[in-house]
């Protein structure tokens, strides 16, 4: 375990992020170091789905659920925050 620890401190890795039309891509696409694990995420918006491509451990899963929606609630509060007035927005 402390193994994968130090590797996955030492490792770097550079993401991409790809969005037209309602849908997103994020992915890495470069990785230094121990390549112990990647992951690649795609959401359709227009579907309301969630696809999530995984490598752990040289294994590959892929998921699939759909997007939660968040229920927020607007609000008139205000307050200040460092010197400046900010309406609180409460989710």
């Amino acid at each position: 375990m402390e193994m994968i620890s130090k590797k996955l401190a030492e490792s770097k890795s550079v993401y991409k992020l790809v969005f037209s039309e309602g849908k997103v891509l994020f992915r890495s696409v470069q990785s230094e170091g121990a390549r112990l694990n990647s992951q690649t995420v795609f959401y359709d918006m227009n579907a309301q789905t969630k696809w999530t491509e995984e490598t752990f451990m040289d294994k590959d899963f892929l998921v699939e659920e759909p997007l939660k929606q968040p229920e927020w609630e607007i609000s008139e509060e205000t307050r200040m925050i460092a010197g400046r007035l900010r309406q609180r927005r409460l989710p």
